[in-house]
């Protein structure tokens, strides 16, 4: 069975409790002990369904969950959620593909993950004897907001409360977030703090003395969005189910490598890969595209962390994650496991803003990534490029990785098949794809019509007269302000 582990230390638990937990102790993060090959037949993948290998892979992952569990999780999860046959579909921009993640109801990879979740929460809740209800506390970057609302809406004893960016993403990820009903759901727009948000919502997580006053109040914290490994295990699946597709169409033969090219900003498909690759999933080295928003180009480059970046706008707003939670559980990959070590780098953030790896760790961390950092210039170039040449509509993130990837076959010479992961619906940021064509839209609800139309698709649901509804999230504040207003919310004495 496996286990699984806080990055900063704790026992061990079962799965079941790392899910329902969200968090793990002292701040940290919940990993998998000792991950190794799961016997997953790699040619068979290719005849297998969407939810047929996600019960593979988490029955790996999440071993203490029952395949009939499981099973009736994906069911409910996912059937009718996808505006597609398939959650994934593969499409081709030149020699390499595309994996298009962003056919669920919110229009993003996020949705993957989200669905399942509070599924699998409500069973690990069972299954540890939980008693109180659950505040269900989450920082967002661009997407993950609405996916998490989408996906917890109206689910019974769960009150959910979601921080966003307040700018530096489009008006489509922010209306989408503000419309989603559902009498537990609570958001605020956070004013120009990112980094702080992600911080203040980590701190309020682990703050005993406020563990203790939700306790008072019949509550306790778990968390949504790709701190709880629930979500990074879904990602796992995702890699499964791609390499399968990609055997289907003759793209990869079972057991040869693949590569994959990831836009990135919180390490979450990051570290699915590094997790896939423990599970017996043939990937080379794992390629990133990042943005000017983020620490990971010199780390990856240098081995050094330095909290302070300067955050502005961008043309890949889901990629605007200057603190990404993913790190933390790549360093306790990098330190095989010492979670002292893991603690001590964290910690280190907070006492000296920043730290540096070890010699060793950084040619661990070399062996595994190539990343690159990709301006909003080659991001439109490589946008036009491929609408242009291989009349393909990439949105910015697609782009980015598509830029990155070809970075790394030009350095490194790997002809290996690629695949890009394609996070986000074009449409989320039609006005952006549209005005790196020089064809600026009215608004963005016609920018999305117009391209909805040039890409030979129907507008999606989720967004058709998406701008005629009424906003119910709506309200604003400071990061510094997170305690207080999850105080409010919750009604707490």
């Amino acid at each position: 069975m496996a286990e699984f582990i806080g990055t900063r230390g704790g026992d061990t638990v079962p799965a079941s409790k790392a899910v329902l937990d969200g968090i793990g102790p002292y701040g940290g993060l919940y990993v998998p002990v000792d991950l190794k090959p799961a016997g997953i037949d790699l040619a068979a993948l290719k005849d297998m369904d969407y939810k047929a290998v996600q019960k593979a892979v988490l029955g790996a992952l999440l071993s203490d969950y029952t395949e009939e569990e499981l099973q009736e999780a994906l069911d409910e999860a996912l059937d009718g959620a996808f505006d597609s046959d398939s959650p994934i579909v593969l499409s081709d921009v030149g020699s390499d593909a595309v994996a298009e993640l962003w056919h669920g109801p919110t229009l993003s990879a996020r949705d993957c993950g989200e669905l399942l979740l509070p599924k699998l929460i409500t069973l690990g809740g069972r299954k540890n004897g939980l008693k109180e209800k659950l505040a269900v506390l989450s920082a967002s970057e661009g997407d993950q907001g609405a996916a998490i609302f989408h996906a917890f809406s109206e689910v019974p004893g769960m009150e959910v409360i979601v921080y966003s960016p307040k700018e530096g993403i489009t008006s489509v990820q922010e209306k989408l977030t503000a419309v989603q009903e559902g009498f537990n759901l609570h958001g605020a727009g956070v004013r120009a703090g990112e980094p702080d948000t992600q911080l203040n919502v980590r701190e309020l997580l682990n703050n005993v003395e406020y563990q203790e006053k939700l306790t008072n109040n019949g509550f306790r914290f778990s968390t949504a969005g790709t701190g709880n490994i629930g979500v990074i295990a879904a990602y796992v699946g995702n890699l499964f189910y791609i390499y399968g597709q990609m055997e289907a169409e003759a793209k990869v033969e079972p057991g040869s490598p693949i590569t994959v090219s990831i836009p990135t900003g919180s390490l979450a498909e990051a570290t699915a890969a590094v997790y896939a690759k423990k599970l017996g999933l043939p990937i080379g080295r794992i390629v990133l595209a990042c943005n000017e928003n983020s620490i990971l180009p010199t780390f990856m480059e240098e081995g050094s962390y330095d909290a302070d970046v300067e955050f502005t706008q961008t043309l890949t707003p889901s990629m605007n994650v200057a603190d990404p939670t993913g790190l933390e559980r790549l360093l306790y990959e990098l330190t095989d496991g010492d979670t002292s070590a893991t603690a001590n780098y964290m910690n280190s953030i907070q006492w000296m803003g920043g730290y540096d790896i070890t010699d060793e760790m950084k040619e661990k961390l070399d062996e595994l990534f190539f990343c690159a950092c990709v301006s909003d210039d080659e991001v439109e170039v490589e946008m036009n490029r491929a609408y242009e040449e291989e009349h393909v509509t990439l949105d910015p993130h697609a782009a980015a990785a598509s830029v990155a990837l070809h970075a790394y076959q030009e350095e490194s010479g790997d002809s290996a098949p690629a695949v890009i992961l394609g996070t986000v619906s074009p449409l989320k940021t039609a006005e952006i794809v549209l005005n790196a064509r020089g064809k600026a839209a009215a608004d963005a609800a016609s920018a999305v019509t117009t391209l909805a139309e040039e890409m030979g698709i129907p507008v999606p649901a989720a967004l058709d007269g998406l701008f005629e509804k009424d906003s119910i999230h709506t309200k604003s504040i400071n990061a510094e302000d997170v305690m207080s207003e999850t105080t409010a919310i919750l009604q707490l004495i």
